[in-house]
């Protein structure tokens, strides 16, 4: 689930932090300083198989458009529910949520 709620927040533009950055927020908060930068408490790419250079957290408006123009067709709503989030984050797409039914039932 956690991954969900990451690649949504991404194609949304809203920041991916670290744990620490909310307890940096509350102090701020309660001692009325300036908010902490986002851009401070981005944590490290887990992910060994991918390349730091390519792929990164940072907000990235273009992530907005990625579905443009796509449709997607999921064939049951469990599928519909757990992904539309993240199709309709990256582009308004047009999702269809279809239940296939078996010729010999």
């Amino acid at each position: 689930m956690l991954l969900l709620q990451v690649v949504c927040a991404l194609a949304n533009g809203k920041p991916i932090v670290t744990p620490q950055y909310w307890d940096n927020y509350i102090t701020a908060l309660s001692t009325k300083q300036p908010f902490p930068d986002c851009k401070d408490y981005v944590p490290p790419l887990a992910e060994s198989t991918l390349n730091v250079n390519d792929v990164s957290f940072d907000i990235n408006e273009n992530r907005k458009k990625l579905f443009v123009g796509k449709l997607f067709v999921f064939s049951s709503s469990q599928q519909y529910n757990i992904y539309s989030c993240m199709v309709t984050a990256a582009g308004n797409a047009v999702i269809i949520s279809v239940i296939i039914y078996s010729l010999f039932s």
